[in-house]
């Protein structure tokens, strides 16, 4: 219990600690830091942040109050104006008079009066480019101002709901993480009417601040980073043996294309061209690959060459895409009788017995493994064994690889060619000519030859004609 006593959940300091069972029914009496002191269950607690002072009611007075920078001194009365969206006029620290929004001040899109833009944005290169900003994600902002339905919306109209506990529906919209309630309305033209207001003022202003101000600091900081992993790139670059390199540092002067060493025009910085830019970009992306680990082919085991990524060639990628595994489910399972306990039992295609003998081979499995580690009987990753093919060393990279990397696809093809068993051919007789042949295919043909399979289609489509010619007359008599 006094383990509890002066935990701070968000604004909350835990005075008392009332345990009960289970422990989420524990109750907590605490200390708002405004002052106030209030009760709540310890599960509520982990959910909340303060006693409720930092929630803005939208239709409250916030006269006198402070945001940030700014201090409400008094509102700008207009005639149907939603709660959410009146407009106050406000001072900052220093000493501008702007107006905005009660949603905007709520949800500190608005900090100041434009003073502290100018201060510099610490950007996290690897989340702004995937839309990651300030706590939210331009492309979701886009998107719902673009009209984009989430799947499971029934109402039609996105952060609007039908509440069946009050027969109304209420508008919400959320930004920067945190739901704000707009209000709830008696038909669904006021509620989006609300929601489209609440739009405006947050969706559109943020967005407006980030292709204005953002934008370009973030292009200007991508370019940055290009250029210094780019110089790095060049004056690290070592000779390759393999191929003959788009360029080499060093070979033109100043002043001169590093590609093709004609003059650089007037704007341009290393290239004379775009497309002396993309070839020295594909040299550059070429040496990063290389320099990476080295990669084995999943299928074969040979390496991966530096211009691929996953698989040494397009027929281990074919090999790779046929061996996945199909989802299974109540349409991909078969029915079959387990061989250790004689029970009827539906399993996946690649199973043999129950899900409970199953467990109980994998438990055995497990503790032979444990017995044969303990025995040193095993191979450790990263150790050295010979080739059972041709007996050269070569380095374990899996606990069942027993071949070298120049054996491996050998051995994989030979395996394939064992699997293969052709049937015996069988002696069949011709429906049409009566003459006999043999077949190996798996299911029996009819014909000996093209000439009998015609023929015989010939046929089947001419009793077909007859048979529906028949029927007609029947009907009509």
């Amino acid at each position: 219990m006094q383990d509890m006593v002066g935990k701070r959940f968000g604004k909350l300091e835990i005075v008392e600690y009332e345990k009960r069972k289970p422990n989420a029914l524990s109750r907590c009496t605490c200390k708002c830091d405004c002052g106030k002191t209030i009760e709540i269950g310890l599960a509520a607690l982990r959910k909340r942040t303060s006693c409720g002072c930092d929630y803005l009611d939208p239709r409250a007075d916030i006269t006198g109050k402070r945001f940030s920078k700014l201090t409400v001194e008094s509102r700008i009365i207009e005639p149907n104006v939603e709660p959410f969206a009146m407009k106050w006029k406000c001072r900052c620290d220093c000493g501008k008079e702007i107006t905005a929004t009660t949603l905007a001040l709520q949800a500190g899109l608005i900090v100041s009066c434009g003073c502290t833009a100018a201060d510099e944005v610490t950007l996290d290169l690897a989340n702004v480019n995937r839309g990651n900003i300030e706590r939210t994600n331009t492309l979701l902002l886009q998107g719902a101002l673009d009209g984009v339905m989430y799947e499971n919306n029934k109402s039609g109209v996105r952060g609007v709901y039908f509440s069946t506990t009050f027969q109304n529906y209420w508008a919400n919209i959320v930004f920067q993480g945190k739901r704000y309630h707009l209000g709830s309305y008696k038909t669904i033209e006021k509620a989006k009417r609300a929601r489209e207001k609440a739009e405006d003022i947050l969706y559109a202003g943020f967005m407006e601040h980030y292709e204005e101000d953002l934008k370009p600091q973030i292009a200007a900081e991508n370019e940055r980073a290009n250029i210094e992993s780019f110089d790095n790139f060049l004056e690290n670059l070592e000779p390759d043996e393999e191929r003959t390199p788009i360029l080499t540092p060093g070979k033109f002067g100043e002043g001169q294309c590093q590609v093709c060493g004609k003059p650089i025009p007037k704007g341009r910085q290393k290239y004379c061209s775009n497309a002396c830019c993309s070839r020295a970009l594909q040299e550059f992306n070429y040496h990063k690959r290389k320099r990476s680990e080295e990669r084995f082919c999943p299928v074969c085991g040979k390496p991966v060459p530096s211009n691929r990524t996953k698989y040494c060639s397009d027929s281990c990628r074919g090999l790779a895409l046929k061996r996945r595994t199909v989802k299974t489910g109540n349409g991909h399972q078969k029915q079959i009788v387990c061989p250790d306990c004689g029970k009827t039992a539906w399993v996946g295609y690649s199973s043999i017995r129950c899900k409970e003998c199953q467990a109980v081979v994998r438990k055995r499995q497990n503790e032979e493994s444990h017995l044969r580690r303990k025995e040193g009987a095993t191979r450790k990753i990263g150790s050295e064994a010979s080739c059972e093919r041709c007996g050269k060393p070569y380095i374990v990279k899996g606990a069942v690889q027993k071949y070298c990397e120049n054996c491996a696809g050998i051995m994989l093809q030979e395996k394939a060619r064992k699997r293969y068993v052709p049937k015996e051919a069988a002696t069949l007789i011709c429906q049409i000519c009566g003459k006999e042949f043999t077949s190996t295919a798996n299911k029996k043909p009819k014909y000996c030859s093209d000439e009998c399979r015609e023929e015989g289609l010939r046929r089947y489509y001419k009793e077909v004609w007859k048979r529906q010619k028949a029927e007609k007359e029947k009907e009509k008599k």
